[in-house]
């Protein structure tokens, strides 16, 4: 739908539940919630916004869990690859996969104690390439019970590495593809981190 903003020109478009009137990507009623956004225009082809381009997903691929709202509505099934679990709704399906998580330890540790990216390799190293193998199969086999064979896993944590920002799924995707020779994408920048929801 094309919604218009509260100045002259400014349209929005989203995607509506016609049984509710209410947008599945931000979660905004045009007529009740949002008070900018005043009137719903003609029905226009339009997937749900995600920075202007249509995610598909491949197999297997890294992301953070702020997009989780852009993965499930794409297909894909989260894999939870951190110690704790996120504090606000993930709006995806999701499954456990902390097995290739870093230790807390490794956490904690001062830089003055060593290198993080040095434990975390060999902490994958001593699981090996066959175990790793292993893992990825049984995390196939629970999102196809969850959405039908074939969809797609994400494997997820907090940092954006769009940013810069340092991270454990990058280090493991360099590590599986020395020993597999199989690289496993980043989700494309462009799609819209959703702002947490508080839980209560």
């Amino acid at each position: 739908m094309k919604v218009a903003g509260s100045k002259a020109g400014v349209f929005y478009e989203v995607t509506v539940k016609p049984d509710s009137c209410s947008c599945p990507a931000f979660r905004f009623s045009p007529e009740k919630d949002c008070k900018h956004l005043r009137r719903v225009r003609g029905p226009i082809p339009q997937v749900c916004y995600s920075g202007g381009m249509d995610l598909t997903l491949p197999p297997v691929s890294t992301s953070r869990y702020q997009y989780g709202r852009h993965i499930g509505e794409a297909g894909g099934v989260i894999v939870r690859t951190t110690v704790g679990n996120p504090r606000f709704p993930l709006n995806c399906q999701s499954i456990q996969g902390r097995e290739i998580s870093p230790d807390p330890w490794m956490l904690k540790a001062p830089p003055s104690e060593g290198n993080f990216g040095d434990w975390y390799r060999a902490k994958l190293d001593a699981m090996g390439a066959s175990a790793i193998q292993a893992l990825f199969d049984k995390w196939i086999v629970q999102a196809a019970s969850i959405g039908g064979p074939g969809t797609p896993i994400v494997l997820c944590c907090f940092e954006d590495v769009h940013a810069g920002k340092e991270c454990h799924r990058r280090i493991f995707t360099q590590w599986w593809k020395e020993q597999s020779g199989e690289e496993l994408p980043e989700l494309p920048i462009g799609i819209p981190a959703s702002k947490p929801e508080p839980l209560f």
